[in-house]
């Protein structure tokens, strides 16, 4: 039984191993409700891939989003999270053949703001 249990969770272990991608020196742009805009500088991101959303990990201001995935294969991952309560929208769009990495977001009270930049798979 201890052997049929073992070749059990080999068989289906790798389908709850998440993939892990690192984003350094992000680009961060940000427009705020008044129009300003404003640089924020590189930022680096933490993607994990799980098999249903995607936990987006901002390191600068140790923040984790949780996003929905809309569409995940070997070249590409789009994913979104819609705040019905307060409004607020954003989309992350991974390109793993070429490694770009763009996400946006957008609420009402401070603006929009844009990461764009590279992503490497971990592991």
């Amino acid at each position: 039984m201890k052997i049929l249990l073992t070749i059990f969770v080999f068989l289906f272990s790798s389908s709850v191993v998440a993939e892990v991608y690192k984003c350094r020196d992000v680009n961060s742009y940000g427009r705020y409700s008044n129009g300003d805009v404003t640089d924020f500088g590189y930022q680096n991101f933490l993607i994990t891939i799980f098999p249903n959303m995607v936990d987006l990990y901002d390191e600068k201001i140790e923040i984790s989003s949780e996003l929905q995935i809309f569409e995940n294969n070997n070249n590409l991952l789009i994913a979104i999270e819609i705040n019905t309560t307060d409004g607020s929208f954003s989309y992350l769009n991974l390109d793993k053949k070429e490694n770009k990495f763009i996400n946006m977001s957008n609420d009402f009270l401070y603006g929009e703001t844009i990461y764009h930049g590279f992503c490497y798979k971990q592991g």
